[in-house]
C-alpha cells in the first residue's frame, strides 16, 4: 500500500510541501499584486490630479470649470471635486452633480490642507460603492488654497485583480498537478534502489548471496547499494570458508572416530586371537604340572602343543609389529633390483614339498622377458609367502598357481590363484582388513590371525603398487598385486 511504502510517503511529503508552498505563495502574490496595482492606480491619479491643477489654475468661471472637470472625469473614469479651505465645493463634474457652495465633508481635508497628498480606499459617505480617493493640495503663493479630490470606482480595479487572482489559482492548480506527477515518478526513481536493497537483504537472509543491487549513481544511495553488494560478497566468502572449515572438521572428527573404532577393534581382535593359544598353553601346562599326563609320550605331546602355540604367539606378535610399522610409515624399504621371476621360483622351491604333501598341484607361469623392478626383496618375499599360505589354508584340494606378467600400464603383476572354497561377495572388500576372516567357522589351528593379507596390502602400497582380489564362492580365489616398473631399470 502506498501510505505504508517509501514511495507513498515520499510522494505525499513532496506533494504536501509543494501544496503548502504554492498556497502561501498564492496568497502572498495575490496580496502583493493587489497592493502594487492599487499603488500604481493611485500614483496615476496623483499624477493626473497634479496635471489637472496646472490646467484649471487659470480658470475663474465656475461653469467653465465644471465643464472642464466633467470632460476630464469622463476621460479618466473618475469623479473630480475642488473644495476650498472652508470645505465648500467650488467646482464638480456633472457625473457627481454636487452644486457650487455645497459643504463637502471629508476626513481627509484637514490633512490635505496641511500639505499632505492623501490616498484612501474604501466606502465614502457620498458614494454607494467603494472608491479609491485622492486629495491633492493646490498651492497659491506658497499656501494651500484649495484641494483637488478625485474618486475612482474600485469595482473595475477589483475585477482586474480578481482575474489575476484566478490566473494565479489556475497556475497553482496546474503546478500542483505537475508536481504530483513529477514527485510520484521522482519518488519511484529514488526508492527503486531501496526496494532492490530490500530484496537483496531478503535473499541474503535466505542464504542466496548471488543477488546484487544495480548501482547507477554515485550518491549516498549508490554508495549504500555498493556497500550492500560488498557485504553480500564478504558474507558469501565467509560462509564458504566456514563451510570448508566445517567439512574439514567433520572429516577430522570422522577420522578420529574411525581411528578410535579401529583401536577398539584392534584391542578386541588381539585379545580374541591371543585368548586361544594362551588358553591352550595354560591348559596343557597345568596338565603337565598336575601329573595328568600318564606317560612320557603324552607329556611330550603336551609340550609340543605348548611349543606350537608359543610359536603362533610369537608369529602373531611379529606380524602385529610389522603391520604397525608399515601402516604408520615407521620403516625403511631396502630397495634393490629384483627379478620377480627368480623370486617366484625361489618360493616355489621352498613350498613345493608342502603343497604336494597336501595333495595339491602347484604351478608357476612367468612371462618371458619380465623387467626387473625396484623393490625390497625381503618384503616382496613376505608378500608372496603370505599369499601362498593364505591359498594353502583355504584350498583343501585342487591346485595352486602363481602367475607373473607385465601389463600395459608399465607394471609387473603377480597373481596367486587357488581352487579353494572362495570368498562370499560381501567379504571381498574386507579381506585386506586386519583380523578379517572370510570363513568365520574356520579353526584357528588351521590359519593365522587374519593379519597376512593386511600386511600384503601395506607392503605393496609402500612400493607404490596396488592389490586386488577376484573370487566366486565355491570356485576358488585369485589374489594379485602390481608394482610399477621404473624406466631407469636398464635390464
Amino acid at each position: 500500500m502506498l501510505n505504508k511504502s517509501v514511495i507513498g510517503k515520499l510522494w505525499v511529503s513532496i506533494v504536501l510541501l509543494v501544496l503548502v508552498v504554492l498556497i502561501l505563495l498564492s496568497f502572498g502574490l495575490s496580496s502583493l499584486l493587489e497592493n502594487f496595482y492599487y499603488s500604481q492606480i493611485s500614483a496615476d491619479l496623483i499624477k493626473t490630479g497634479q496635471e489637472l491643477i496646472d490646467i484649471i489654475r487659470t480658470e475663474d468661471d465656475p461653469r467653465d470649470l465644471n465643464y472642464e472637470l466633467t470632460l476630464l472625469g469622463h476621460f479618466i473614469d473618475s469623479h473630480i471635486i475642488i473644495v476650498d479651505k472652508k470645505g465648500f465645493v467650488q467646482a464638480c463634474d456633472a457625473m457627481l452633480g454636487l452644486p457650487t457652495g455645497y459643504f463637502f465633508k471629508s476626513d481627509e481635508l484637514s490633512k490635505a490642507f496641511a500639505g499632505e497628498i492623501i490616498t484612501k480606499r474604501g466606502h465614502h459617505q457620498h458614494f454607494d460603492v467603494p472608491m479609491l480617493s485622492v486629495a491633492i493640495p493646490e498651492y497659491i503663493d506658497g499656501k494651500v488654497e484649495r484641494i483637488l479630490m478625485m474618486f475612482k470606482p474600485v469595482a473595475p480595479i477589483t475585477n482586474t485583480i480578481n482575474s489575476m487572482r484566478w490566473l494565479i489559482v489556475y497556475s497553482a492548480i496546474i503546478a500542483i498537478i505537475l508536481a504530483t506527477i513529477i514527485s510520484f515518478f521522482l519518488s519511484r526513481t529514488l526508492s527503486r534502489p531501496l526496494l532492490q536493497m530490500n530484496k537483496a537483504a531478503n535473499e541474503m537472509a535466505k542464504g542466496n548471496f548471488d543477488h546484487k543491487v544495480t548501482v547507477q549513481t554515485n550518491d549516498e544511495v549508490g554508495l549504500l547499494g555498493a556497500s550492500l553488494n560488498n557485504l553480500s560478497e564478504q558474507l558469501k566468502n565467509k560462509i564458504n570458508e566456514l563451510s570448508h572449515e566445517k567439512a574439514k572438521l567433520e572429516k577430522v572428527l570422522e577420522k578420529e572416530r574411525a581411528i578410535e573404532q579401529m583401536r577398539r577393534d584392534f584391542i578386541t581382535n588381539v585379545s580374541h586371537e591371543l585368548r586361544t593359544p594362551l588358553s591352550l598353553i595354560q591348559g596343557y601346562s597345568e596338565a603337565i604340572i598336575d601329573g595328568i599326563a600318564h606317560d612320557k609320550d603324552e607329556q611330550n605331546r603336551y609340550a609340543k602343543i605348548i611349543c606350537k602355540e608359543t610359536a603362533r604367539l610369537k608369529n602373531m606378535v611379529s606380524e602385529l609389529f610389522d603391520i604397525s610399522r608399515l601402516q604408520t610409515g615407521n620403516f625403511t624399504l631396502a630397495i634393490t633390483r629384483v627379478d620377480i621371476g627368480n623370486l617366484i621360483n625361489s618360493i616355489k622351491e621352498k613350498y613345493e614339498t608342502v603343497v604336494l604333501n597336501k595333495g595339491l598341484d602347484f604351478e608357476t607361469r612367468i612371462e618371458n622377458g619380465l623387467p626387473k623392478i625396484n623393490a625390497d626383496y625381503d618384503r616382496l618375499q613376505q608378500v608372496l609367502i603370505n599369499l601362498l599360505e593364505n591359498a594353502l589354508n583355504h584350498t583343501p584340494e585342487g591346485r595352486i598357481e602363481i602367475n607373473a606378467y607385465a601389463n600395459n600400464k608399465q607394471q609387473v603383476c603377480v597373481e596367486v590363484a587357488d581352487s579353494g572354497c572362495g570368498i562370499p561377495r560381501e567379504d571381498l572388500e574386507l579381506v585386506w582388513e586386519r583380523f578379517h576372516k572370510a570363513d568365520k567357522s574356520r579353526s584357528r589351528s588351521k590359519g593365522g590371525a587374519g593379519l597376512g593379507l593386511a600386511i600384503v596390502k601395506s607392503i605393496v602400497e609402500a612400493h607404490g603398487g596396488n592389490v586386488w582380489v577376484k573370487s566366486q564362492e565355491g570356485e576358488g580365489s585369485v589374489f594379485g598385486f602390481c608394482l610399477p616398473v621404473n624406466d631407469n631399470n636398464g635390464e
